[in-house]
């Protein structure tokens, strides 16, 4: 084998994206993983503009590394794109190779770790103080009261950070076929033994099988009920679930999910936290079940959308890429 072709074949096969532009961004060449961040064959991206596969105003790094967001064809996906100028021998400027690393999985982990560091350093920190501010007045009827409120939180706080750790577990494992449907009935039924006070219907097809991870679908589906229905300000809160599925090729189907309450609302602060994906010292939410539905999304390559519910209630949508689906 040519130098050449070995040097050919080692860029072919690799994991991370390679494209090469003239100097007008014009795409000359590039690798199976590029042409994946398309949902155009191979063929047709040559000589286009590379703003086809970045969609982006913003177009490429010229002499740094950054991290850019590409809606690929199975979600948004996070890149950290690297770029290195090709010059004649006079130093005039050929064009320039763009390397794309695709950096999700490992931006969501350092996401989380911030967050849970963020929970357990403020929210159990002062729940603690309260509990033991109050523990010698245990006496006082009222003082019982904030001790068993406190420790509730505590352990609700506990069991959802045993939660993410199932979540970043089996997001590792390979997915297999699974009947959405079925999960979404079932989370439904676990609602109305928890919550007999609480109306929930399910709009979904009699079966839904697509190929995706069971456990994180059960955990979103939860994620997502428990927060209508726990924050409910109802005293008899409605509850209402659809599935709704559209096949996009023979390889891949999207699926939403979407949740609907009657309560007050997700407050608009805590909808920027989670689509902004970041938290600071001084805003933060209050608890772990939105940022952990995010977290399973992105995990599941797919998006998240908050929307207000006439007269009153919120609306939260989760859209996702499947494998094939088999419906009847």
């Amino acid at each position: 084998m040519s130098e050449r072709a070995y040097r050919d074949q080692v860029v072919e096969e690799l994991d991370e994206a390679v494209l090469m532009l003239d100097k007008s961004d014009v795409i000359l060449d590039l690798n199976a993983a590029a042409a994946a961040l398309s949902s155009r064959p191979a063929e047709e991206l040559l000589g286009q503009s590379v703003q086809t596969i970045f969609d982006d105003s913003r177009g490429v790094p010229k002499s740094r590394v950054e991290r850019i967001e590409i809606r690929t064809p199975d979600g948004p996906r996070q890149f950290e794109v690297s770029t290195s100028e090709i010059s004649d021998r006079d130093d005039e400027l050929l064009g320039r190779t763009v390397l794309l690393r695709d950096v999700t999985e490992r931006e969501t982990r350092e996401q989380q770790l911030e967050v849970l560091t963020r929970v357990l350093r403020h929210n159990l920190r002062n729940d603690l103080d309260t509990v033991l501010a109050y523990a010698e007045e245990v006496e006082n009827p009222t003082t019982r009261d904030r001790l068993k409120s406190n420790a509730k939180r505590l352990g609700e706080t506990a069991s959802k950070a045993r939660a993410i750790e199932d979540v970043l577990s089996n997001s590792a494992e390979s997915p297999s076929t699974v009947d959405i449907s079925d999960i979404v009935r079932s989370v439904a039924d676990r609602f109305r033994d928890e919550y007999p006070d609480c109306t929930v219907t399910v709009e979904a097809p009699e079966q839904l099988s697509v190929v995706s991870h069971r456990q994180l679908l059960d955990r979103l589906v939860t994620e997502l009920g428990e927060n209508a229905i726990q924050h409910n300000d109802q005293s008899a809160p409605t509850v209402d679930i659809s599935v709704r599925a559209r096949t996009v090729d023979t390889e891949r189907v999207r699926i939403g999910i979407a949740v609907a309450d009657d309560g007050p609302g997700i407050p608009e602060w805590e909808r920027e936290i989670i689509q902004q994906e970041q938290e600071s010292a001084l805003k933060h939410g209050t608890g772990l079940g939105l940022w952990l539905v995010n977290w399973i999304t992105t995990t599941l390559n797919g998006d998240l959308a908050f929307d207000s519910r006439e007269p009153t209630g919120s609306v939260v949508t989760v859209s996702i890429h499947a494998g094939p689906e088999r419906t009847r």
